[in-house]
């Protein structure tokens, strides 16, 4: 419980009751309908059935199981829902390996360091406070193998505002709010997100250890789709 106490951010239990036990469903109802398919259009480049992937926040395994365990030869699947219970853990794929985390755990705990191929986290960061983010982004660098690749999304609120066709009480002011928008990025969150926008992300980004990264984002995508590469070796 030690992450419980030190870090900021949302628990399993606070998870479970917005989306349930078993885990959310990304449906893309918040989406234009064409973006699932420019998502996976993306995705689809990293396939290999050679490697092994990283999913972080797998929740009920809709990625997991129509993208990911086809594609890949094995798929490390990370959550904080309780394993005997989320909905990907009772599908039974058989190169699916789902690891529970304990509360506020953005350390990849219980995979090995330079050990995955490719990493892949869809609706997760979103609800991660920055330091969070950076922390985990850090983690996945380190279990990433030299050269491996990740493709994550994060949340940025002016494209969602624009692009969205939903939209939280209150986001507009937000919007025009920098010391509002401040404290919706750590210790509170805003409809169940934390603030991110262009200029948060590429500051955590400058502050890990990734020396290469790519906003790949569809076009009026409503977030922000990030590529990124860990250094090959050098010999």
């Amino acid at each position: 419980m030690e992450n419980e106490k030190l870090s900021p951010g949302l628990n399993s239990q606070d998870f479970i009751n917005a989306w349930g036990k078993t885990g959310y469903t990304e449906d893309f109802s918040g989406y234009q309908s064409e973006h699932k398919s420019q998502v996976v259009s993306e995705l689809s480049k990293y396939y290999n059935s050679n490697h092994t992937c990283l999913e972080v926040g797998c929740g009920a395994g809709l990625w997991t199981s129509e993208f990911l365990s086809p594609n890949f030869k094995k798929v490390i699947a990370l959550d904080i829902l309780p394993k005997n219970e989320v909905a990907l853990s009772k599908r039974n794929l058989s190169n699916v390996n789902y690891i529970e985390l304990e509360n506020k755990d953005y350390n990849c705990t219980g995979v090995e360091d330079s050990s995955v191929d490719f990493v892949f986290s869809f609706g997760v960061f979103c609800h991660l406070p920055n330091s969070a983010v950076e922390t985990y982004i850090n983690s996945i660098y380190n279990k990433l193998k030299p050269g491996g690749k990740a493709l994550i999304m994060l949340a940025d609120f002016f494209r969602h505002f624009k692009y969205s066709a939903r939209h939280f009480d209150g986001e507009e002011s937000l919007m025009l709010d920098y010391e509002l928008q401040n404290k919706y990025r750590e210790f509170d969150t805003f409809g169940g997100w934390f603030w991110n926008d262009s200029e948060t992300i590429s500051k955590i980004l400058r502050n890990t250890r990734f020396n290469f990264y790519a906003d790949v984002s569809p076009d009026r995508f409503r977030d922000c789709l990030m590529f990124l590469k860990k250094r090959k070796k050098f010999v």
